[in-house]
């Protein structure tokens, strides 16, 4: 019998989209086939501290009622190029020393969200153990995660990205009325407020005029020091699509969101009805132009594994405007991302697998790169 992987799912996280990622992490685990895959989950509290526990307790235990002596350290292995192993947080030196399991992790899967996990940082950990893991590096997850630099890059590379403009948190305390008289002359209203680095659309406001421009600054500065602020593209229909590979890539069908709040925002995705046709009655020249632009943003930030392309595509003349790419999209079975490739083809426990072969694949093409200076 061929030997299992082991995959280290990392999930919860630091961030406002917390629940978020528990939920995708628990179908995440559910899909994974026991016959090819020892999976471990690894739990990352509010708190920052890491537990190996069950993922089934994680959204009811508070910090107190986690096991302390299940907190972990991820160390990679001097002599493993492709893994790393678990060791157990210590109360005292003897413990200390036989703390060291057997557990060997050969891939890590992270189903994080929004910031200290789909921003970079935790890539960054995972690079420097030398540990694979399925998706983006750290750039690619960082320019993705702040979507003011990533919309610079893409107007840079003429890729059709809606107007916008950005200032600090700070910025605003000191001149508010100059944000705000600068925001309304260039953009206009309506138009969107949202924190720079966040997803889930979490802290969006639209704003109708300038009567409630402060109070939505205020609402996104909440949670990022850096705020956005987008013109918005009237009477447009949001049009996704979902992309896989390293470097030979595909693309899926089109897919749309549709609902009855005035944007899709945080309750739209997570509490309350939303339809998600999947594949979107969208004319072939424009899917084949979105397709064009989701490839070459993809390859823009140098992403890799997978990403989901949002856009928004203006009725009356059908112009295209990019959003953002997600480089760690939601992975519930009715997420977008899998119901995309479901209708393109690709099964949800399949899906999972062909993404932890990127992520191998990825790495072991990383390790070609020598670290021996020839002169």
């Amino acid at each position: 019998m061929e030997k299992r992987i082991c995959v280290a799912v990392v999930f919860g996280g630091r961030s406002s989209e917390h629940e978020v990622s528990v939920t995708s992490a628990r179908e995440v685990i559910a899909a994974l086939s026991p016959e090819k895959f020892h999976v471990i989950p690894i739990y990352i509290s509010k708190a920052g501290k890491w537990y190996l526990t069950e993922i089934a307790e994680t959204n009811m235990m508070t910090e107190n009622e986690l096991d302390a002596s299940q907190a972990i350290v991820l160390l990679s292995e001097p002599n493993q190029q492709c893994q790393a192993s678990i060791m157990y947080s210590a109360r005292d030196k003897q413990q200390a020393a036989e703390a060291l399991t057997d557990i060997k992790i050969d891939v890590v899967f992270p189903v994080l969200h929004g910031p200290n996990g789909e921003d970079g940082t935790i890539q960054g950990l995972f690079k420097l153990a030398n540990i694979p893991f399925v998706g983006s590096a750290v750039m690619a997850s960082a320019i993705a995660m702040d979507k003011t630099i990533m919309k610079r890059l893409f107007q840079q590379a003429e890729l059709p990205t809606a107007e916008f403009h950005d200032f600090t948190r700070h910025q605003w305390r000191q001149t508010p009325e100059a944000i705000k008289k600068h925001c309304e002359e260039t953009l206009g209203f309506p138009c969107f407020v949202k924190p720079a680095n966040l997803g889930s659309s979490v802290g969006i406001s639209k704003v109708k005029s300038a009567t409630d421009f402060a109070k939505a600054v205020d609402d996104a500065a909440h949670y990022d020091r850096k705020i956005l602020v987008e013109a918005a593209v009237e009477d447009a229909r949001e049009i996704e699509f979902a992309i896989l590979g390293n470097n030979d890539l595909a693309i899926s069908k089109p897919g749309e969101i549709i609902t009855s709040h005035e944007f899709y925002d945080y309750h739209a995705k997570y509490v309350d009805d939303v339809t998600l046709i999947a594949p979107a009655d969208v004319e072939p020249a424009i899917v084949q132009q979105m397709h064009d632009y989701a490839l070459r943003a993809f390859q823009l930030l140098d992403c890799a594994g997978y990403a989901r392309a949002d856009f928004l595509l203006r009725r009356s003349d059908n112009a295209i405007f990019i959003s953002e790419l997600n480089t760690i999209p939601g992975f519930t079975e009715v997420s977008m991302f899998p119901k995309l490739w479901a209708v393109s083809g690709i099964e949800y426990s399949y899906l999972l697998e062909k993404l932890i072969k990127l992520a191998l694949e990825r790495h072991c093409e990383l390790q070609a790169n020598t670290t021996d200076l020839e002169i």
